[in-house]
């Protein structure tokens, strides 16, 4: 296929809308979603992630941002809210860059 769509348990998923729609939430920079077995994961760039792990770890912990335990939270929200069920991933996992 010359398209990103993919079949995981009979449903054919266009994996550039749960992109498109993920990239909608003001907190995300970038995402990439994909199959790994059988769950969907996203692998997503905060809006407030820069330089190296240890930066990413002080800006987790300073009060006034947003903690990343939310913004994956709210993500699910929005995710289940716009998309059928079957097109919400199961894993999220904040990154520094993609």
């Amino acid at each position: 296929r010359q398209d990103q769509q993919i079949k995981l348990h009979g449903f054919r998923i266009e994996l550039a809308e749960i992109e498109r729609t993920i990239c909608s939430h003001p907190r995300v920079r970038q995402v990439v979603v994909d199959a790994i077995k059988s769950s969907l994961v996203a692998w997503f760039v905060p809006d407030y992630v820069k330089g190296n792990v240890e930066e990413t770890e002080l800006l987790f912990n300073d009060p006034n941002i947003q903690r990343i335990e939310d913004v994956i939270l709210e993500l699910q929200d929005i995710a289940s809210t716009k998309l059928s069920k079957y097109m919400v991933p199961q894993h999220w996992i904040p990154v520094n860059y993609i």
